[in-house]
């Protein structure tokens, strides 16, 4: 128990997602999937804006750069 509530843990063992929310590479597309998230208390939140920001490779990373940027 934590204060009032429950908090629960759990391992997951299998995950099924609608074709309609998956991207062209693959991975799920955030806007259209549109999750609800759970903040706390009694609130939930929704997405706002989203970004898209490039992250380095771990290869490029490790060659000395220090920006996903190839300007």
């Amino acid at each position: 128990m934590i204060g009032d509530c429950v908090m629960v843990f759990g391992e997951v063992v299998h995950l099924s997602v609608d074709a309609a929310v998956v991207a062209d590479d693959g991975l799920p597309d955030a806007r259209t999937l549109d999750p609800l998230a759970r903040l706390g208390r009694s609130e939930w939140g929704r997405l706002g804006e989203v970004l898209a920001l490039d992250r380095i490779t771990w290869r490029r990373w490790q060659e000395g750069e220090r920006s996903a940027r190839t300007d």
